[in-house]
């Protein structure tokens, strides 16, 4: 079949790891190619669109999976999206959580980076490094402590723990 599905999920917290979200969001569509002559385009088959933080419990944007089936996939049907997914779920200043206008950005910057991760898929890159994650080296630290200081002096030398030698 010339049908695509594309899943992806995202999560924006205070520290990349071991925090809880301030928003979360999860996204799945499925494709179809359209035979338009020379144009790649695809058309939004199915579409379901998931985010957390942004209520007491996680919300689907219905109105918004229902606008996108049908469309285009394209940036003017992405910025409606957009648009449609803040008027499905508004938040106040009086909002749990805080940071209102912060979420509301995130759930349209978040629909827009699954936008991007999808171009890239379909080879119609949009912005070559966007879709690239970050990954941490792990860390490296290394210390030698002499046996036998060379001077009596305690401040600035470094002194090992008693248990330091029975380490491997």
């Amino acid at each position: 079949s010339s049908n695509k599905y594309f899943l992806r999920s995202y999560k924006q917290a205070r520290r990349r790891d071991n925090s809880k979200g301030i928003v979360s969001a999860a996204f799945k569509v499925e494709l179809e190619k359209m035979n338009s002559g020379d144009k790649n385009q695809w058309k939004i088959n199915s579409a379901c669109l998931s985010f957390g933080g942004m209520g007491s419990k996680t919300i689907l944007a219905i109105n918004t999976q229902q606008n996108l089936i049908g469309s285009l996939w394209t940036k003017q049907t992405i910025n409606q999206a957009c648009e449609l997914l803040i008027k499905e779920m508004p938040l106040d200043e009086l909002s749990p959580g805080g940071q209102h206008q912060y979420r509301q950005t995130l759930i349209q910057s978040f629909l827009f980076k699954f936008y991007s991760y999808v171009c890239n898929k379909l080879r119609q890159p949009i912005i070559d490094s966007m879709n690239f994650d970050y990954h941490r080296r792990i860390s490296y630290g290394q210390q030698t402590i002499p046996e036998r200081p060379q001077t009596q002096k305690i401040v600035g030398s470094s002194l090992s723990h008693r248990s330091a030698y029975l380490h491997t």
